[in-house]
């Protein structure tokens, strides 16, 4: 890893002299064409509008059209392309998906924060993000901030922020259908309605999905229903308010072990029975006031419901949960210049408070007692955090940026047997739990960024940050005691160095090296079967990626991630975190035919790793593998049609894999095969 290190430093270097050399000659023509294309505003980096060259951190930003080009019918699946990023799909559906920054194998969902327009949407338990809640066709652009960011969002903002930001309507009036189908009996239809009109802008959309998916009881079957509305009633004062509803049926077709894969298709699975079924919906009222021009006041008040039924038949055990969160972020931008340089000071406060509910039903008994509640359980979490982000240029072309947070979380746990016929069953635990339990953290960064020219810039930063344990991994009534007051939460500094370069207005590269030394890792010990603490864990790593449009009709994006995740200390010293990569790339090509046709091909690659629950590293790793995709589309006006072909040579992988300790044997969620993929879209 050291040489690896250096020789990362060592291209930073080459890179940065070779920019100063080129930049010498080149032509202003070029300059103020790149310039231009790199002054994309993004929000992720400060929580307001700002121009991505004066971020201290690595930023990648997917558009509307990166999204067309794919084959991507989820958002996990346009984010495989990105560096740093390491997408696993269990099922290929997108309702079980871990979304990896920097690292973190089993635990990647509590260690990346999803925003959706800025608003939280990770739970506080480790049921991970619902993917599916977000169609696509919604989406906007989505930003992507590697490294932490405790300082602006706590808690799981530790890999990285990615921040999905939906459509708002504009223009005349707009109404468009989108149909696809695809294979699995995948079929997909859309209807949205948008515009604008004086200070008003609406939109307005409605999706369905639904696939029998690859395997035997992958099916996914949706239903989502969205709408986003602004008003801006003068220069003083704006107000947005936006909602949601969604609901889903999907099966759950589990692991195959290779002993399991000796007399069965990989396409089959052991729990044909296995249902989830849930709903959620959230609203969003975000105000925004202006008392003067350099002085800007955001408030978002939201409400989030998300209601699971999980029936797993395959274990005779049945529980339903409910999770209300409230949000309540007030927030201020200053602009004032401090002795004579530019300056950009912004605060706020983030407050949450989420109430779950869960009841617990079992067919144990000495009778099959159907539908029998066993235990109720709620489980509150209420977090407040205080920050503070200050951005002063110090010379027009060098930027100083510092800030820090402070968060406190309070954690209750309340839960009560039901006595009944089934008390009797060995199975049944009359234990009840009445447990508070509170914690605070800190974090700070600290970030330079020098901008050489109007396009490119080289950063360096050192952050401070921390994650809350999830309440599931505080909490388990089959625990001893049921609420674990040793678990600490994890802390970690973070190094950053890295290059974002324009050669021209068609050659572009970006290089990141990072250094993160954890303290009390969570993890779950497949040995004791319990949520513990690694002592000290090491994520290191290079990102780079390119991108090159050789010809006005052809253009190519590439990405390379290294990264050596592993533990230093304990039981498991110098051993590698299990299902992280070392190595991962892509390439995307797209070709622009004529002004109607146009090709695109992704290839995505994903080294070997080893399987979750095998932190001793004693299994041999999974296999590598190699995906191509292919995608052609026609357009005539504002409609379009596309035909697409994924895992062109029909790859057999699996992008997840665990030990299971019961058998001590390796466990296999295959995916999907070769499939096909065609749709069309009509706009009016």
């Amino acid at each position: 890893m050291k040489k690896l290190l250096f020789l990362g430093f060592g291209l930073l270097l080459f890179s940065f002299n070779f920019c100063l050399a080129d930049n010498s000659h080149r032509g202003g023509r070029n300059q103020q064409e790149s310039a231009i294309r790199l002054e994309e505003i993004v929000v992720t980096p400060y929580r307001y509008p700002q121009k991505v060259q004066k971020a201290p951190v690595s930023i990648g930003v997917i558009t509307q059209e990166d999204i067309k080009k794919s084959n991507a019918q989820t958002i996990p699946d346009v984010l495989r392309t990105q560096a740093g990023l390491v997408v696993r799909d269990y099922y290929g559906t997108g309702t079980r998906v871990a979304v990896d920054l920097r690292g973190f194998g089993e635990t990647a969902g509590s260690n990346t924060l999803v925003l959706v327009d800025g608003r939280r949407v990770n739970e506080i338990d480790l049921s991970g993000v619902d993917w599916n809640q977000i169609p696509l066709d919604r989406v906007e652009k989505i930003e992507i901030a590697r490294g932490s960011h405790s300082v602006l969002y706590g808690d799981n903002a530790v890999g990285g922020v990615i921040n999905i930001i939906t459509k708002k309507g504009k223009g005349d009036l707009n109404f468009e259908i989108d149909t696809v189908g695809g294979s699995y009996d995948m079929n997909k239809q859309k209807i949205y309605l948008s515009g604008s009109q004086n200070e008003f802008s609406y939109f307005l959309g409605a999706n369905r999905h639904y696939t029998k998916g690859y395997r035997e009881n992958s099916f996914y079957e949706g239903n989502d229903f969205s709408g986003r509305f602004t008003y801006n009633f003068s220069d003083f004062l704006s107000l947005g308010l936006s909602g949601g509803y969604n609901d889903s049926d999907f099966g759950l077709p589990g692991a195959l072990r290779e002993s399991d894969l000796d007399n069965r298709s990989r396409r089959d699975t052991k729990y044909p029975d296995d249902e989830v079924s849930q709903t959620d919906w959230f609203t969003d009222l975000n105000i925004e006031i202006n008392p003067t021009s350099d002085f800007q006041i955001n408030t978002h008040f939201s409400f989030r419901r998300k209601k699971v039924d999980n029936d797993l038949r395959s274990s005779s055990y049945i529980w339903k949960s409910n999770i209300d969160t409230f949000g309540f972020t007030p927030s201020f931008k200053l602009e004032k210049e401090i002795f004579g340089r530019e300056s950009v000071l912004t605060g706020g406060i983030d407050l949450y408070h989420s109430e779950s509910e869960m009841d617990d039903y079992s067919f144990y008994g000495l009778s099959f007692y159907e539908g029998s509640k066993m235990r109720e359980t709620d489980i509150n979490k209420k977090t407040i955090g205080y920050y503070l982000q200050n951005e002063i240029s110090l010379f027009d072309y060098l930027i100083f940026n510092a800030g820090y947070r402070y968060e406190k979380a309070k954690y209750s746990f309340n839960s009560q047997p039901i006595s009944g016929a089934w008390t009797m069953d060995p199975f049944w635990s009359d234990t009840k739990v009445n447990e508070k339990l509170s914690v605070s953290e800190e974090a700070l960064n600290v970030g330079l960024n020098y901008i050489y020219n109007d396009f490119s810039r080289l950063f360096i930063r050192f952050s401070k940050g921390y994650r809350l344990p999830a309440t599931d991994e505080y909490y388990s009534i089959w625990a001893a005691p049921p609420v674990n007051t040793d678990l600490c939460p994890q802390s970690f500094d973070s190094y950053e160095i890295g290059l974002a370069h324009g050669f021209s207005s068609n050659i572009s590269i970006e290089l990141t090296l990072f250094n993160m030394n954890i303290k009390n890792e969570l993890y779950y010990d497949p040995i004791s079967f319990e949520n513990r603490n690694y002592d000290k864990t090491r994520h290191r790593g290079v990102e780079f990626g390119f991108s090159w449009k050789p010809l006005e009709q052809l253009s190519f994006l590439s990405s390379y991630t290294y990264t050596s995740a592993s533990f230093r200390g304990g039981d498991y010293n110098r051993n590698q975190i299990p299902m992280v990569p070392h190595h991962k790339a892509s390439l995307s090509s797209t070709w622009q035919i004529n002004k109607n046709w146009q090709l695109s091909t992704v290839l995505n690659y994903t080294g070997r790793r080893y399987f979750i629950s095998d932190q001793s590293n004693e299994y041999p790793k999974m296999k590598d593998y190699l995906t191509v995709d292919l995608k052609g589309s026609y357009r005539f006006g504002n409609n379009r049609v596309f035909a697409g072909i994924n895992d062109v040579f029909d790859k057999k992988y699996s992008e997840y894999g665990a030990i299971s300790t019961m058998y001590n044997e390796r466990g296999y969620y295959p995916s999907p095969g070769r499939n096909f993929i065609a749709g069309c879209s009509f706009r009016f």
